[in-house]
């Protein structure tokens, strides 16, 4: 579980049921389900083996079905596949526009360099009336896209090829990792903790397993 700073151990899993000689079911606590709810199904194929007793999951677990050991016990070790059921959290407008950050005070969230002084300037004129956390995200959103041009033949996406003080400074022409870096500085600097997150999805379909890597 991340709490904004770190990652912990969540001892979400209560219960286990064996299902076969060689798989386990286990079962989150108060994870019943309710009607309607999303649910969101991952395979994992681990590359190497886990620290003792943990299992990754996302989002909010509800099962997973892992291999065990010789006494019946869960066991992943190197080469293991297992699966997990998680349910979404909700991300409706109504959820959003409540939301409060754990990590609000977290001072790393909040850092804008000294090199982009025009910059809360900008941050105040762009969310000054705006009420909450996702109508201050929206405004800088909306304004990154009509003010800046999207470059879309630059080789690789993930490399900036203006940087913040090139972009913010008059290129206005960037990759995603370009737009994506100035929009949590404005975020920042409007006081919305923000940090950039790469590598989670899509990833690359594997026609084999229907699975993304």
């Amino acid at each position: 579980d991340f709490d904004g700073v770190n990652w912990r151990r969540d001892n979400v899993f209560k219960s286990v049921r064996r299902l076969s000689a060689d798989r386990v079911m286990l079962q989150a606590s108060g994870s019943g389900g309710q009607v309607g709810e999303a649910f969101y199904t991952q395979t994992f194929f681990l590359s190497s083996r886990p620290s003792a007793g943990a299992i990754f999951t996302g989002y909010s677990p509800i099962t997973a079905v892992a291999p065990t050991d010789l006494a019946g016990a869960p066991s992943l070790s190197d080469g293991a596949v297992y699966q997990a059921v998680s349910s979404f959290p909700d991300f409706s407008v109504e959820a959003l526009k409540g939301a409060r950050a754990s990590s609000r005070l977290e001072f790393r969230y909040h850092q804008v360099p000294e090199s982009l002084p025009g910059l809360g300037r900008l941050a105040r004129e762009l969310t000054g009336l705006a009420r909450n956390d996702l109508d201050r995200t929206r405004r800088i959103i909306s304004y990154l896209d009509t003010s800046y041009e999207f470059d879309a033949a630059a080789e690789d996406q993930l490399v900036p090829t203006a940087g913040p003080v090139r972009f913010f400074g008059g290129d206005r022409k960037g990759t995603s990792m370009d737009f994506v870096t100035a929009s949590v500085l404005l975020a920042r600097a409007a006081g919305v903790p923000a940090r950039l997150v790469t590598g989670y999805l899509p990833g690359r379909l594997d026609p084999l397993s229907g699975t993304y890597v």
